[in-house]
């Protein structure tokens, strides 16, 4: 596909995603010293909460549903116990089911599980409008010393995998963990090589590191000039791929719409999940500040244009994606 030319209509836009998280479980196979959601000895969500969250996203006119869980949750014996009183296999078996559910409601899921194998990603695709996994960094020293449990080239392996199920993809790195500059480069430079291979990639995240109450290291400072040169070193070498910083993270993130930042991200009403400390700002405010700046702030699904028009996605997907294309005049530039 010609993504270049597919990808005119959002050249004066800047794009977000109306979401909401729903978190199936905090407990986690990882102990990573920034993260800030994990519990130990969660399970799973109930039922009644899923269904809170559906209620919800009907009442602010939410698109997706952003399915988030700990890695490698169904290893862990509370995650393990709760899926067996439910007669689930697996809890990739149980993603399906919930997302199943969201795609009756018209409600579209964008699945993040952390790793998973080449068979996993294949079921889930047919449930999802897009998934997501962070490289998070490439240095072997900083990833030993902060999130010991994950395995970087596992991780290379899942974002190929979704390569070669054609699933859109989102990725991306954080920023102020204790890396290098050339760090950051060398990790959007093994993005473009995933990418230049399969051609899935529609975002790459450049997400500033925000300690939050569970957090266990300090941020790492950076200054405006090191993150101007990773956003124009994804510019050229990932010119087809969108750019997101979310708002909520980044003071800079006006400044940096300048030089090519197209998307905010997924935001909804009130706390950010992941980062409860740093909650979204307005979506009238925003749509003001990119208004200054001479563009225009829109809605997006959480498959992006280029990759609707090919039909990259199941019959199942197909149906909740044109309820919003074909039915809200926000959505008809996507056809």
């Amino acid at each position: 596909m010609n993504k270049e030319t597919e990808k005119k209509p959002f050249e004066r836009r800047v794009t977000y995603s109306p979401s909401l998280t729903l978190p199936l479980t905090r407990a986690c196979a990882n102990h990573c010293l920034y993260y800030g959601c994990r519990k130990d000895g969660d399970g799973l969500l109930p039922l009644r909460a899923i269904q809170g969250i559906i209620e919800k996203a009907h009442r602010d006119g939410v698109s997706e549903i952003l399915i988030l869980s700990g890695e490698k949750a169904d290893t862990l014996p509370e995650v393990r116990r709760d899926l067996d009183l439910l007669g689930m296999d697996s809890f990739v078996s149980w993603t399906s089911r919930i997302c199943e559910r969201l795609l009756e409601e018209n409600l579209l899921p964008h699945v993040n599980l952390g790793t998973l194998s080449l068979d996993s990603l294949g079921r889930l695709r047919d449930v999802s409008a897009s998934m997501g996994l962070m490289i998070e960094g490439v240095n072997p020293e900083i990833n030993a010393r902060i999130h010991p449990g994950k395995d970087l080239m596992e991780r290379f392996e899942t974002i190929e995998s979704a390569g070669q199920k054609e699933i859109p993809f989102t990725t991306g790195i954080l920023l102020g963990i204790g890396e290098k500059q050339e760090d950051r480069l060398a990790a959007i430079s093994e993005i473009e090589r995933i990418h230049g291979r399969y051609g899935h990639i529609q975002e790459i995240i450049l997400q500033r590191y925000v300690p939050n109450a569970q957090s266990q290291i300090p941020p790492q400072e950076f200054c405006l000039d090191e993150m101007k040169e990773i956003v124009r070193f994804c510019k050229a070498r990932l010119g087809d791929v969108s750019i997101q910083i979310p708002p909520n993270l980044d003071p800079h993130w006006e400044e940096l719409i300048d030089l090519g930042i197209d998307d905010l991200g997924g935001m909804g009403s009130g706390k950010d999940f992941v980062n409860p400390g740093s909650p979204w700002p307005e979506i009238g405010s925003i749509a003001e500040k990119v208004g200054g700046r001479g563009l225009l702030l829109k809605k997006r699904l959480p498959i992006y244009p280029y990759f609707y028009k090919p039909r990259w996605y199941s019959e199942k997907v197909g149906r909740a994606l044109h309820h919003w294309i074909e039915g809200n005049d926000e959505y008809r530039y996507y056809s």
